[in-house]
Order: C-alpha cells, then structure tokens, then sequence
C-alpha cells in the first residue's frame, strides 16, 4: 500500500511540474514574441521616419505623406496591441512558474509540497492571460526534445501540429481541437 502511494505522490509531482515547465516555455516564448514585435515596430518606424524626412528635403511630397502615413499606422498598432506591456506580463509569469519549478526541484516531494504547489499554479494561472493552445502544445513537443523523448521511438508522446497551425501559433490559435497525437489514426471532426 506504502508503494502505491508513493508511486501516485511521484505520478502528481511529475505531472505538475512539467505542467510548470511548459507553463516556463510558453511564458517565455510569449515575451520573445512580444519583445520583437515592439523592436520591429521601432525599427519600421525608424526607417519610414526617416524615409519621410529625407523626402520632404527632396522635395517629394506624396512620398513624405506616405512614409509618414506608415510610421502613424505602424506606431499605432504597435501602441494599441501594447507590447512592452504584454511582454512585461509574460516576463512576470515565466518568473513566478520558475520559482515554482524551483520549488518543486528543492528536494525528495512530499504530499505536502505537491500539495502546496498545485495550489500556488492555481493561482498563478487564476491570473494569466487565456492560453494559445496550439503555442501551449507546440512547447509541450518542445519539452519533450529537451527531455530526451526521441521523435521516432517515442512518437505517441509528440502531438502533430500542421505548418499553418506552427506558423500563427504566436497570434491565433487555428483549429487546435484537431491537433491529435503522432500514430493516432482516427481524425477528429473539425470545422477547419
């Protein structure tokens, strides 16, 4: 009996902390994303600015009006999407899902450490943004890799995530209920 709850206490502390870890991943893959949007909404701006200023010495007013026009549109999306402040957000939850991983890594787990820690990702995640599911299961793959899983051998572990999917995972989430795992051969039903 002792076995059994030994084995379902290391089964809980596995689970939740690679929840945690993923949870690291995502979070960090989120401040990147955000951190370049603002650099190349900067650089944009930089360029188109500078593009209008040497217009107008030149004397090519449409050119000015329209180099001004895009560092006005650029600026504002970048202003309205916020994503220094986004980035910002993301910094602070890879933060408190690091301290939590670290927890969680400080010694031999205990019925009350597991517990204690699924109550603090509770309230962590009580407070982060809505999740992009399929970002979330391409850093689940991603975790997988690092933790030495092969692709081939341990391919039912691995879920498929279409290029489409890979490529607006940052902004959309694109049918992610049909996303299944590598070797599963009944499709689901979706409307994509």
């Amino acid at each position: 009996m002792e076995d059994i709850l030994k084995e379902n206490l290391e089964n809980k502390h596995h689970g939740l902390l690679w929840g945690v870890r993923r949870s690291i991943r995502y979070h960090s893959h989120r401040q990147d994303f955000f951190e370049q949007c603002n650099t190349w909404s900067n650089v944009i701006a930089l360029l188109f600015g500078s593009g209008a200023i040497f217009t107008i010495l030149k004397d090519y007013p449409s050119i000015a009006i329209t180099l001004a026009a895009m560092v006005t549109v650029v600026s504002t999306v970048n202003l309205v999407i916020n994503t220094t402040r986004k980035a910002q957000v993301h910094r602070d939850f890879y933060k408190q899902f690091h301290e939590l991983e670290a927890t969680l890594t400080a010694g031999s787990p205990t019925e009350e450490m597991v517990n204690k820690a699924t109550v603090k990702r509770l309230e962590i995640e009580a407070e982060e943004p809505p999740v992009l599911q399929v970002l979330d299961i391409l850093c689940h793959n991603e975790l997988l890799r690092s933790k030495g899983y092969d692709p081939v051998s341990d391919a039912s572990q691995y879920y498929k995530v279409s290029p489409l999917q890979r490529a607006f995972a940052q902004i959309v989430d694109l049918c992610p209920g049909s996303i299944d795992k590598v070797g599963t051969s009944s499709p689901k039903p979706s409307a994509c």
